[in-house]
Formats: structure tokens, sequence, C-alpha cells
């Protein structure tokens, strides 16, 4: 267990195994090369500076991490990440802040359940995002691209993002600002921002934006429907299943 602080100046590479706990540890890394830390224990805490590297097979439930982190499996529940992240075989994220403008978290066959996302997100094969929030406001243009076989099955979607889907977006909430390009499905979710739909599915959902589609666009897909009244009484919107007839409203009412 590291409680203390570790400075090291290093011209070549130093590995750091953990198989106990780094708790409250602040790792200095100086030099021309970096350190690589391979963690088979707990990080709850301390900070691990740039110049290092961290290969998590065990448990991140702490700390502040400044560099590349990859995870082969095993947890990330909580801590603060300012760089590139990816996952593979199985991890699951269901805390923790992730925030950089230019850096990505890169997932593959792993799943995010929760956390906190001001960060690019890839999600490559047999992925699945179903909680977190995502604000994108480090960058005008956060992307997150969703690849085959993956699924979005909930989670608060806020800020500028956009989003290119080839997957199934199956629930969530998808704020104004938020664009979605659709090449996969569209199954559920309440979305408010622009929808391209250039060649994929939209077989449900209720949509509030702006609504462009090349593909097909099935009745069960809702339409919002607001009103103007110009000074009158207000009128609550409504959804219309795609492509029906909306039916004849209750005249407002205006004094």
């Amino acid at each position: 267990t590291q409680t203390g602080n570790i400075n090291i100046d290093n011209t070549g590479t130093i590995n750091l195994g953990n198989t106990g706990s780094i708790a409250d540890a602040s790792v200095g890394i100086y030099g021309t090369a970096g350190v690589n830390i391979t963690n088979n224990g707990t990080i709850s805490g301390g900070c691990i500076n740039s110049m290092a590297s961290v290969k998590n097979n065990a448990a991140i439930t702490g700390g502040t991490i400044d560099c590349y982190t990859s995870c082969n499996g095993g947890t990330i529940s909580g801590g603060t990440f300012t760089s590139d992240v990816s996952t593979a075989n199985g991890t699951v994220i269901s805390g923790g802040t992730f925030s950089s403008a230019r850096n990505t978290v890169s997932l593959y066959n792993s799943q995010i359940t929760g956390g906190n996302f001001d960060i690019h997100i890839y999600c490559g094969g047999n992925c699945s995002i179903s909680g977190g929030t995502f604000t994108g406001t480090n960058n005008d243009s956060s992307l997150i691209y969703i690849s085959d076989g993956s699924v979005i099955n909930g989670g608060d979607f806020t800020g500028n993002f956009k989003i290119y889907s080839r997957a199934i977006i199956a629930n969530g909430n998808f704020g104004s600002n938020v664009t979605i390009t659709n090449s996969g499905t569209i199954a559920g979710g309440n979305i408010e921002g622009p929808v391209d739909n250039g060649s994929g599915l939209i077989a449900g959902g209720v949509f509030s934006g702006s609504f462009i589609s090349k593909g097909t666009v099935n009745s069960s897909a809702m339409m919002m429907v607001s009103f103007d009244t110009n000074g009158g009484s207000a009128v609550t919107s409504i959804p219309v299943p795609y492509g029906t007839m909306l039916s004849p409203m209750t005249d407002p009412v205006k004094s």
C-alpha cells in the first residue's frame, strides 16, 4: 500500500506492479520516458501524472489519472481521468469523471453504466451504454461514435454532442443540442435535437427536433407537435405517430 509520494527522475522505462492498493500517492514522473503501472489491486486515490501510463486489470475507485489508461477487464467506479482511456474484455465503467477536449474513451466489448463524460466516446463492437451523463461542454463538436453490434440503452446526453450511430439506440434522453446521424436503428428514446436518418431505420422513439430521413421510418416513431397560440390559452404538446394526420384540436381561447 503506497500512501506517500513517488518522485522518479527517469530517462528509461520503469514498470511498476500493484497487487495491493494505491490509496493516496502522488506519482511524479520526470525525464524523457515514463512509468508503466500495472494495477491488479485497487487504485482508490492519489495523482498519477501525464508521463506515466496505467494498465488496469482490477479496480479503479478514485484518484486523479492524467495519463493514458488501458483496462483489460476490471472496473472503473470512480476517479478523474483527463487523458485517453481504452477498455476491453468486459470492462465496466460505472462511475468516474472523464473530461478532455482532445482525448477519447474507446470501448471494445465493454459497458458504461454510469459516470460523467465530457470527452469524445468511441464504441467498438459489442459495447453498451446504459447510464451516465454526457455533457459535451469541453468541445463544440464532442463526438460519440457507436459502431455495429453496440447499443445505447440509457443515459442523459446534453451539450454539443454529435452522435454517429451504426448500432441500436434503444433508450436514453438526448437534449436539443445533440445531433444524431443514424445509419443503424433508433428503437426508442426521448430525442429533442436534430436527427438525420440517412440510411437507417427508425422503429420508435419520441422526436421533437428537426427531422431528415432518407431511410425507413415506422409509424411507431412519435413526432412531438407543439403549438404557437399567438397569445391565446396554452395547448399542450402531443406526440403524433409518424406519417399520420393530426386530429382536430380544441381552439385556444384569447381574451
